[in-house]
């Protein structure tokens, strides 16, 4: 986390983790690149990341098995609006 996430941050990375972890590696990188997305454009419905939403976007990514690289990526893809 690039803030102290306080415990109730932590417990919310625990509570992804144990989520979508087991569920990752039974998707294709389509798939779990769609989860992120479709997380990114619900936090970005009201303007732009907050640092909150980018931690918990970014937690989501790791769980997903997506690097730091592709998670920043897609999170980008998902604030430029598609032809």
């Amino acid at each position: 986390f690039l803030i102290d996430p306080g415990p109730c941050g932590a417990a919310l990375a625990i509570e992804l983790h144990e989520a979508l972890e087991p569920l990752a590696p039974h998707l294709a990188a389509a798939g779990r690149e769609s989860i992120l997305l479709q997380g990114a454009r619900i936090a970005l419905a009201d303007g732009p990341y907050s640092a909150a939403e980018r931690d918990v976007l970014s937690t989501v990514g790791g769980a997903l098995q997506l690097c730091a690289e592709d998670t920043a990526r897609l999170l980008e893809s998902a604030r430029t609006p598609s032809p």
